[in-house]
């Protein structure tokens, strides 16, 4: 059974066409939940999330950006967006065909409980 926090989340971008697998991942880079992954290691994303996430925070301290909201990032072989919460991730894993702009769109009407 989903958290409360993740359910609107996941069934917003579960059927959405390339989509892959969503986690939920807090700040020290722990996972709390993995949904529907069935080619990566969950514990990896959730890691490596982490470190990505605090280089991107530190560019846009750096940068007077302001605070880090999404990151999506394109690879040969697939896509990756997260939505980041404070203290929380969501990692949305797709294939090429992921259709990334429902997904961002999902990530921003996303709001966790305080």
């Amino acid at each position: 059974m989903l958290s409360p926090d993740i359910e609107s989340i996941y069934t917003a971008v579960i059927e959405v066409r390339g989509v892959e697998g969503v986690f939920k991942v807090d700040a020290d880079g722990f996972l709390s939940q993995a949904l529907n992954s069935t080619s990566v290691d969950p514990e990896a994303v959730a890691s490596v999330t982490a470190i990505a996430t605090r280089a991107c925070r530190t560019i846009g301290s750096d940068f007077k950006y302001g605070n880090l909201l999404r990151i999506f990032l394109e690879f040969e072989h697939g896509n990756l967006v997260i939505g980041y919460y404070h203290d929380i991730m969501i990692v949305v894993m797709g294939s090429l065909t992921m259709v990334a702009g429902e997904v961002l769109a999902a990530l921003e009407s996303f709001s966790p409980p305080a």
